[in-house]
């Protein structure tokens, strides 16, 4: 057995056991590794194209959802409902994933995903004016905000007439273009699309997104599930653990797509130690819906 293979082995155990302490020593240091990279390129000033302008704004974020959403599974003391007992707030837990997952997708749909430079610039130029036409909806008081304001609707007007002159969106059924120009949409496709153009698990992913949905919105399922998380909190264990490690695939998945698009980012990746590179490798996998080998004593 190779030591990669004994990594492995080791991995299989503590993912099957679903020992939540192994995911937590390494998610410290795949976080730190994320962070790295990120650090390291904007220090390098590393070359970006145009529709990769928020590049590093999304990866800010991105990096500090998961250093936050690590820091809620160590749980939340209620003291004067259970002294001495900490409770892990799944709500917030789930709320923060699926933002974590639209922070993923984002960055997927933006700069991994378009199939052409034509797309690549169509989908930018779209998310930006989308979130100017936004920005014209808020009251303005000042004669600086309203000329801001002012220069910002012509923005949204040069916007639009370059969206209109772009090969992608020439693609795009007249129907859907209309419906695209009238409600300012942010992105030309929904979220479960993206997660299919991504390569992702459907069955996992669909399920998980529109679960963690339903959490955000306070519907009637996080009700009736966190009643029954109340009444008996160990029966969430394998649930809490299932987030956990989805938290942590997207993060794997998101260093690899880093150490793809950057020659630095696969510098630093090839400097990690052996056992840090082989999980990160092993849960991009399994992010991907691949078969993997389980790897077990007679290997």
């Amino acid at each position: 057995m190779t030591e990669k293979d004994k990594i492995l082995y080791s991995i299989n155990i503590h993912d099957e056991k679903e020992n939540l302490d192994f995911f937590k020593h390494y998610n410290e240091a795949i976080c730190n590794l994320i962070t790295q990279i990120t650090e390291k390129l904007a220090e390098a000033k590393t070359q970006i194209k145009k529709h990769e302008d928020y590049y590093e704004t999304h990866y800010f974020k991105f990096v500090l959802q998961s250093l936050t959403l690590r820091h809620l599974f160590d749980g939340t003391p209620l003291k004067l409902i259970k002294p001495g007992h900490s409770y892990i707030d799944i709500s917030s837990i789930y709320s923060l994933t699926r933002s974590l997952m639209e922070s993923f997708l984002t960055i997927n749909y933006l700069y991994y995903n378009p199939k052409s430079e034509d797309q690549a610039n169509f989908r930018y130029l779209l998310y930006i004016a989308s979130g100017l036409n936004s920005r014209q909806k808020f009251p303005v008081n000042s004669e600086a905000s309203k000329k801001k304001q002012e220069a910002e609707r012509q923005e949204i007007e040069a916007i639009l007439s370059e969206i209109k002159e772009n090969k992608h969106f020439s693609t795009i059924h007249p129907d859907k273009q209309k419906h695209i120009f009238g409600k300012m949409l942010a992105y030309e496709i929904g979220m479960k699309e993206v997660i299919d153009e991504s390569g992702l698990d459907k069955g996992i992913f669909h399920t998980l997104w529109s679960l963690y949905s339903n959490y955000s919105h306070s519907e009637q399922l996080e009700a009736m599930q966190l009643r029954e998380y109340i009444k008996d909190t160990k029966g969430y264990s394998g649930t809490i653990f299932g987030t956990y490690r989805i938290s942590f695939m997207l993060i794997c998945f998101q260093i690899i797509k880093l150490t793809e698009r950057f020659e630095l980012a696969k510098e630093i990746f090839d400097s990690q130690s052996l056992d840090i590179k082989t999980i990160i490798e092993f849960y991009n996998s399994i992010i991907l819906g691949l078969k993997l080998e389980k790897h077990d004593s007679a290997s």
